[in-house]
């Protein structure tokens, strides 16, 4: 009897132990993955922290390089971020926080030491424990459990922290983290998150039981705009997020939708969210939301996640790369990467050789011509379609990398102006000139 009570004594044992074990793996998840916008708030410049996740073996060489060419084509470093954790919580593990808040990160990202805290706050204060998930005081206590299977009370507590502890350990190579005595008060779901940063560009926003991500940039242009992004990654207007969470008929988006606990309306008025222009009808509707920049068409639109500006694949120059889901257009590159710069003469701009910098202003000064090509720049008669052809060539021959001087390019654009009036071309000149930063001369000097 005694040999039989030993082993149910050390089955119920394991049993919880296991059961310890995974309700607070899934409590940790859990807070990794409702602060994911925080975590990306708190990585500035992509070293070491891209580079530790490789190294690591936690992103793949591809993904790794993916986000680099995000990062150097000017997509903002916490948007790059968000998009890897997002790729991270699919197969998410305890090391990896062990990655995330190395020494060398907690060093290089000051802000993260706040996120580390509330980890480290939550298994203290008994956050993480089996009682915040189960709210059922009927079923046997650890002590029941312990006088039943033969395990000292005073060995309870002891091994419940063990477990927690060993769990945790893999989080910080210092054990940093500090384990209390888990509490059986019942804590609120309803408790307003103070980790929120409202002042993040991305905000975590709920509506019932539905979640997903408000973004501010498109908030701004109307509530007919779709600014949310939900779980399963489709867009919403706060309305259509308000109906999928269960309010249809509250038809108040403002105290519906909550940010942190927080309804939106307070967020408004502390002024951490803009107020969206009002739609007075329907045809107030935000021009271009859906629409091409370049050919003002409708189609299968590629989203520009700097200005929001929406392209089709190959209106835009160079075309789309659509297999990347953080990308910027030739507008904003060029709004970046523009700055005080050395004048020079006409003469040595036309001779240098086609560079990447040079690549890429002359891909902004033949998208803004193709950009006024559906205004006035060209009359829309069946005799044009030869000056549009010839724009069709130049820019294929300009996404081939076929110019090998500034010269051969501007030289082409010149001959399609021949047939048009002299101001379009004196304003591509303009711009031209502007561009490359070109020096006023006295002597007449030409583009051919």
């Amino acid at each position: 009897m005694a040999g039989a009570g030993s082993d149910f004594s050390a089955r119920m044992s394991t049993e919880y132990e296991n059961i310890e074990e995974r309700l607070l793996y899934e409590a940790i998840f859990r807070h990794f993955r409702r602060h994911k916008v925080e975590i990306s708030s708190a990585i500035k410049k992509p070293f070491p922290f891209l580079e530790g996740l490789c190294d690591r073996e936690f992103i793949t060489k591809k993904m790794y390089e993916d986000a680099q060419d995000s990062c150097r084509n000017l997509v903002p470093i916490q948007r790059v971020v968000y998009h890897v954790l997002s790729e991270l919580e699919k197969t998410f593990d305890l090391p990896l926080l062990e990655a995330l808040f190395s020494e060398v990160n907690m060093q290089e990202y000051p802000d993260l030491h706040g996120i580390y805290k509330s980890f480290e706050k939550g298994i203290s204060s008994g956050d993480f424990s089996k009682s915040s998930f189960k709210e059922e005081p009927q079923e046997p206590s650890v002590s029941e459990l312990s006088s039943v299977s033969g395990v000292p009370r005073g060995q309870e507590a002891k091994t419940k922290n063990s477990h927690a502890s060993d769990m945790m350990d893999t989080v910080n190579p210092g054990n940093n983290f500090t384990l209390g005595k888990s509490t059986r008060q019942r804590r609120s779901r309803m408790d307003r998150n103070e980790n929120v940063n409202f002042h993040s560009e991305i905000l975590p926003v709920t509506c019932g039981q539905a979640k997903g991500m408000l973004y501010k940039r498109k908030l701004k242009r109307g509530t007919l705009v779709k600014c949310i992004q939900s779980e399963g990654g489709d867009w919403m207007t706060l309305r259509e997020f308000e109906v999928n969470g269960g309010h249809e008929k509250s038809s108040n988006w403002k105290l519906s939708v909550r940010c942190g606990g927080r309804p939106l309306r307070w967020l408004i008025e502390e002024g951490f969210l803009p107020k969206p222009p009002r739609i007075y009808t329907k045809k107030k509707k935000l021009e271009n939301t859906d629409k091409c920049a370049v050919c003002l068409d409708e189609g299968r639109l590629f989203c520009c996640y700097s200005c929001l500006k929406t392209f089709h694949e190959d209106c835009h120059i160079p075309p789309v790369e659509t297999q990347r889901i953080l990308w910027s257009c030739t507008f904003c590159r060029m709004s970046m990467s523009s700055g005080s710069q050395q004048c020079h003469r006409e003469s040595e701009v036309l001779a240098r050789q086609m560079g990447p910098e040079e690549q890429l202003k002359c891909e902004f000064l033949l998208l803004k011509i193709y950009c006024c090509v559906e205004s006035s720049l060209f009359a829309k008669t069946p005799q044009n379609n030869d000056e549009l052809m010839g724009l069709d060539k130049i820019k294929k021959q300009l996404n081939e990398q076929g110019y090998p001087q500034v010269k051969e390019f501007v030289q082409d654009l010149h001959l399609i102006f021949q047939n048009h009036t002299a101001s379009y071309e004196a304003e591509f000149e303009k711009n031209f000139k502007e561009v490359f930063a070109i020096q006023e001369a006295n002597e007449n000097s030409s583009l051919v």
